[in-house]
């Protein structure tokens, strides 16, 4: 699913498919922001009530389910 965004955002902005190494370097640096943000502001990154709970009942769900 990450690959997916992330080929997504690369099409989006150059209207082709990125080359193995952009596509890690584009992953590298979502992670870096994350951390930054994290860093200078963790209450942005609390669990939204109740999303746990859905995302074990997804994830016992037989795969042709979703």
């Amino acid at each position: 699913m990450v690959q997916d965004i992330s080929l997504q955002i690369f099409h989006e902005q150059f209207d082709r498919a990125p080359s193995e190494e952009e596509l890690s370097k584009l992953q590298h640096r979502f992670v870096e922001l994350l951390n930054q943000r994290y860093s200078t502001n963790p209450e942005m990154f609390a669990e939204i009530p109740g999303a746990s709970v859905i995302l074990q009942k997804i994830s016992s769900l037989p795969e042709q389910q979703f």
